[in-house]
């Protein structure tokens, strides 16, 4: 699911456009903490918007399994 955002000049949440040398290319990133994580540069927004849904359900699933795992150590820890 592609995450829109009215305030965004792209339309897409964590999509930018990035001029650089060769053109105009558009940037999917968003920061954690006061860590930037760039997902990379794409030729259409459409594309940096796919690569940032693509790692925000990839991070849900991680967190999940962890949270999997906390939940079983738990138990182990009480029996």
């Amino acid at each position: 699911r592609l995450h829109l955002s009215s305030s965004s000049a792209t339309g897409y949440k964590a999509v930018s456009i990035w001029r650089g040398v060769y053109g105009s290319r558009f940037r999917a990133q968003h920061t954690v903490g006061r860590e930037t994580v760039c997902y990379g540069y794409f030729g259409t927004a459409v594309e940096a918007a796919v690569a940032y849904a693509r790692a925000v359900v990839k991070a849900k699933a991680e967190a999940e399994e962890v949270a999997a795992e906390e939940g079983k150590e738990e138990e182990e820890e009480e029996e």
